[in-house]
């Protein structure tokens, strides 16, 4: 009985082994390079969406914001962001919310969940 159930077993691996395989040939991998601009017209159309479920909250505090904002400013390169295309072609963020957070809201755009929008931040003086 152990052999016929270590056989079984092996069968069930392989299966998902090959479920795993086929439905990675699915995913499409693809890179832009977008504008801030972009990214915010994006959002206020609601063809970016930034708070899906798996997100963590927002958690920079004023002064982490400010150092954001400021790099930008002073045109430091930032990470990119990772985002997926959902089944209405509505791009869904993985990777890149306290960015782009920090961005909107700055911009006085960023939405709570019942699409009330945030005050806007103002930036405070960081020492060093």
């Amino acid at each position: 009985m152990f052999g016929s159930q270590y056989i079984l077993q092996i069968k069930e691996n392989m299966t998902l082994e090959t479920e795993i395989a086929t439905a990675s040939k699915d995913i499409t991998k693809d890179g832009y390079d977008m504008s801030l601009g972009e990214l915010i017209n994006l959002y206020r159309d609601e063809e970016l969406i930034i708070d899906p479920e798996f997100q963590r909250f927002f958690r920079w505090d004023i002064t982490r914001k400010t150092r954001f904002i400021e790099s930008l400013l002073l045109g430091i390169p930032i990470p990119p962001v990772f985002v997926f295309q959902n089944k209405d072609g509505v791009w869904e963020l993985i990777d890149g919310l306290q960015r782009l957070s920090t961005i909107f809201e700055f911009l006085g755009i960023l939405k709570e969940e019942d699409d009330k929008i945030f005050p806007p931040s103002i930036l405070v003086h960081c020492i060093s």
